[in-house]
């Protein structure tokens, strides 16, 4: 089984996706593993050996033929703040399919829960490098907030766990429900043109989503 993200560098073994040394190992054989540096077997890769107990191994980097690829994680979470890392996903999405899609990268729609998170995310999303067009304008208008007040109007709660909000960062004159216009507005997203802050909207449009997942001391995990 192939150690996607463990590789030699220089004097020593590194995860590749965040280029820290490796603090923790389990080689087959500690007295002859790994020999990399004194040998010229060019093996600057990594392996999970089933023949040794799913111990590593090291592998030429180029033989990976009948390997398997295990993900711990989407890699794709690089933005972190605080207890959270984010990923704006380059898609547009219906507001039923969001809890799926974050679900099938490990994550939640994403949830803000205070002004320092907020400001955090305004930031992520003004240098976001999906959705600007040839001037290098922000395209991108609203991003889904994993907040409804499907079933009770006016009682926004959070579509992860139903809890009711305990921060919000509404839009002037927001939430109105679509007042004066009749419309029925039950869903929040992020709107650009007013810096990001929440506004209510019909649930039946595709937009972008930015999808969160619980950060740990390795990386991410599933909140």
């Amino acid at each position: 089984m192939w150690f996607e993200e463990l590789h030699l560098n220089g004097s020593g073994w590194e995860w590749q996706q965040t280029l820290d040394r490796v603090s923790f190992s389990d080689w087959a054989d500690p007295n002859w593993q790994p020999d990399s540096l004194s040998n010229t077997t060019m093996e600057y890769c990594a392996m999970l050996s089933r023949e040794k107990d799913w111990a590593w191994a090291e592998q030429d980097c180029f033989k990976r033929q009948g390997m398997v690829s295990v993900c711990e994680i989407q890699p794709a979470y690089q933005q972190c703040f605080q207890n959270s890392c984010y990923q704006l996903i380059s898609q547009f999405t219906y507001y039923d399919k969001l809890s799926s899609k974050c679900a099938s990268l490990g994550g939640t729609v994403l949830e803000i829960n205070s002004k320092e998170e907020s400001d955090f995310i305004k930031g992520y999303l003004d240098a976001a490098p999906v959705g600007r067009d040839g001037l290098g304008n922000l395209s991108l208008t609203q991003v889904w907030l994993g907040a409804t007040d499907i079933g009770s109007e006016g009682n926004f709660r959070w579509m992860s766990n139903n809890s009711k909000l305990n921060f919000d960062n509404w839009g002037m004159g927001q939430p109105n429900n679509g007042l004066p216009y009749g419309l029925e507005e039950n869903c929040v997203v992020l709107e650009s043109s007013e810096g990001w802050k929440w506004k209510d909207v019909t649930c039946d449009a595709s937009r972008l989503v930015v999808c969160e997942v619980e950060k740990w001391n390795g990386g991410s995990r599933r909140r």
